[in-house]
């Protein structure tokens, strides 16, 4: 077994990305989740309205890094059609949140993101005061862990225009003076599967602990004709089950005074063992796949000694 590896929160949010950056997979959340796109086909949306447009299995992603003040998870452009027959191209940002209580409200954080993207159009889409260039922003959050109480379930927010008093020729008229900004957070919990064939359900689907990769792949084809390779699947779910069952057994072992250090040890080496035997069953496939020895180690975020101390340990 190589030691001291540790699969950190970095590698899984990178095969979480290259999950939902799918135009499939955003076509589907797109209709399911924004008005403009209710009565749109899937593929015209995937298409036609992901900037840019095309064919290719995946949008480009934005740069997500915003200094010192956000790191974005997802960050991609939108075609959206408003009620004028006319399109504006609209920045989604894309939020994965496990903790439903991370020590502060997530609307706030999702207000202040999505008040990051909008200062941040000052001076990459316009210069000096040319205020009318601003485009809208659209955060949403999923949140896979909420309570039982709040599944399958959403909540959005969005800048309103309210006449109070006065003559009511002071108002703009035109919602795209102010409809800058719109939050959505949508909450999930694996107790409570949603309607298949929903975007729901496709969160619940790519998201859940309760499938395994070959569970999840076969719903992914047969409720939103979304065809992921196995090896993906399989990659993320180990990224995954690592940083989460990492997370419940250091709570449980939290809670629980006086264990023997044998025995945490103990727990602690099967659990790294366990976590090998995947990782060395992943690398095998993906060989078999003819994937290079380099593309692995990229993926799996390994050294080449690294790569050979599992490529080694299989053969004996």
């Amino acid at each position: 077994m190589v030691k001291g590896r540790k699969i950190t929160e970095r590698q899984t949010d990178r095969f979480l990305k290259k999950l939902f950056s799918r135009r499939i997979v955003l076509a589907v959340l797109l209709k399911s989740f924004v008005s403009a796109f209710k009565e749109m086909a899937v593929e015209e949306i995937a298409c036609h309205h992901l900037m840019p447009e095309g064919d290719s299995e995946r949008i480009q992603i934005e740069n997500t890094d915003d200094g010192d003040y956000a790191q974005f998870d997802l960050l991609f452009s939108v075609r959206v059609p408003t009620v004028d027959g006319e399109a504006q191209i609209v920045q989604f940002n894309l939020e994965f949140q496990n903790k439903i209580h991370p020590g502060y409200h997530i609307t706030k954080r999702g207000i202040y993101y999505g008040c990051r993207l909008l200062s941040e159009e000052k001076g990459r889409l316009f210069m000096d005061s040319h205020y009318d260039q601003l485009k809208k922003v659209f955060s949403i959050w999923l949140c896979p862990s909420a309570p039982k109480k709040l599944a399958n379930s959403s909540v959005g927010y969005e800048l309103i225009e309210r006449f109070h008093f006065g003559s009511k020729m002071c108002l703009s008229r035109d919602r795209k003076v102010y409809d800058l900004l719109e939050l959505m957070i949508i909450y999930l919990n694996d107790s409570e599967p949603p309607p298949a064939g929903t975007g729901l359900g496709l969160l619940h689907t790519l998201l859940t602990n309760s499938l395994s990769s070959k569970e999840r792949s076969e719903i992914l084809k047969r409720d939103y004709n979304i065809e992921i390779d196995m090896e993906e699947l399989e990659m993320f779910d180990m990224f995954k089950y690592a940083k989460e069952s990492g997370i419940k057994e250091g709570r449980k072992e939290g809670r629980k005074e006086g264990r023997k250090k044998g025995r945490m040890e103990g727990r602690k080496e099967g659990r790294m063992e366990g976590r090998d035997e995947e990782r060395k069953k992943i690398i095998s496939n993906m060989l078999k796949n003819g994937r290079t020895t380099e593309e692995i180690c990229k993926d799996l975020g390994l050294t080449l000694m690294q790569f050979n101390e599992y490529t080694t340990e299989a053969v004996l």
